[in-house]
């Protein structure tokens, strides 16, 4: 059965949990960092993060960020992958709640394991160190080897029925 480029995009989106999320200072330089994601029904991406760490410090001056997720265990010549060039920010007080549920309805998909990790918004603002992310993606692409039988790039609709 052939999927479409976007349909493959949402499967590699749902069937893994880590990003390399790249971001850079205004001069230029870069820094790139592994993280859990969460993502919701709009394909807006989350993270946690501490907000001295230095993604979060190069989000505040410069939102462009660019992220890849892929299996980093699939066999050489079987892997594939999703890169998104995004806008990043600090999350708005009142996303919390949305964010929250979100990202921890995908971290202990279990009810009862999840309950036991109970999360509140104040959490994650004032002197407390943790912070939620936010990344909207501006352009999404995947690999294409219908055509060319080489290593392609094609931007995807995650839309795309």
């Amino acid at each position: 059965m052939n999927i479409s480029n976007a349909e493959k995009a949402r499967r590699i989106i749902e069937q893994n949990v880590y990003m390399a999320l790249a971001t850079s200072d205004n001069s230029g330089s870069p820094w790139v960092a592994t993280l859990y994601y969460a993502y919701d029904s709009q394909y807006n991406f989350y993270f946690l993060s501490a907000k001295d760490s230095l993604h979060a410090t190069h989000i505040e001056i410069n939102p462009r960020v660019a992220m890849a997720i892929y299996d980093s265990c699939a066999p050489p010549g079987e892997g594939d992958g999703v890169q998104i060039e995004g806008r990043a920010y600090l999350a708005k007080p009142r996303e919390l709640p949305h964010i929250i549920a979100v990202y921890f309805r995908r971290r202990f998909p279990d009810e009862v394991v999840r309950a036991m990790h109970k999360h509140f918004p104040w959490e994650y603002q004032g002197k407390h160190l943790l912070r939620f992310f936010k990344v909207v993606p501006v352009k999404v692409y995947t690999l294409d080897l219908t055509e060319t039988k080489v290593d392609r790039r094609v931007e995807v609709d995650l839309f795309e029925k």
